[in-house]
């Protein structure tokens, strides 16, 4: 037990020291005097309390995710993730030894973001941190006793994540989004399978744990 809290342990400390170097940053920020011109085109969202956005790079791992913004107070928002996975097309891995036949999963993350200077709107430039949990069905063909059969993995997935990001405006009032970070993931597993560890091994499979990087871009709307 107290072999396996260490190893968890070292998980977490890149992502305690990513946080220790963060929040100084954030406060010299909030301590900023404000520039005395705005970025082109930020400042039509200072009165903004709410907006959705589009993750298009989850399409590419079979998911679909819309992220719900909403102001709590000056600088600080909250910021809610759900997100959903589904495949059922056949697809043939070569290299591991399975199948997949069928993927069926959800999320949810759910993060504090933190706007220097004036916030949101003032400000192109974020700094959030939050959890993340998700939790996926796979069925998939693998080989036992030179027999192909239909087995399963039930994965649950949580994690951490701490997250630094800029935005800017686009036409019609949408905002692009950049962000990169690193986050924490450890996911448990139950399986009829023979090796229940088949999508453990790899960094990017469904049931990956340890440090991660985390790079995307969303489309948002705010209002």
């Amino acid at each position: 037990m107290i072999q396996n809290k260490s190893h968890i342990a070292g998980h977490f400390l890149p992502l305690i020291l990513w946080m220790l170097v963060c929040f100084p940053f954030k406060d010299l920020l909030a301590g900023n005097d404000p520039p005395s011109e705005e970025p082109s085109g930020i400042g039509v969202f200072s009165e903004s309390r709410h907006m959705i956005s589009f993750v298009p790079q989850y399409l590419l791992n079979n998911g679909l995710r819309v992220d719900y913004d909403i102001r709590i107070s000056g600088q600080h928002w909250l910021q809610f993730s759900p997100m959903v996975f589904y495949r059922e097309n056949k697809t043939v891995n070569n290299e591991r030894y399975y199948d997949l036949n069928r993927l069926s999963g959800a999320g949810i993350h759910a993060y504090h973001r933190f706007y220097p200077q004036k916030g949101f709107g003032h400000s192109n430039f974020y700094f959030s941190y939050g959890i993340a949990y998700q939790n996926y069905h796979i069925l998939y063909d693998t080989t036992e006793e030179r027999d192909r059969v239909e087995r399963y993995s039930r994965i649950n997935k949580y994690g951490a994540d701490v997250i630094i990001g800029a935005y800017t405006h686009l036409q019609n009032n949408f905002i692009l989004d950049f962000y990169a970070g690193l986050g924490l993931r450890h996911a448990t597993l139950s399986s009829n399978a023979e090796n229940p560890e088949e999508y453990k091994g790899m960094y990017f499979e469904y049931g990956y744990s340890g440090n991660i990087m985390l790079l995307g871009v969303r489309i948002g709307l705010p209002f």
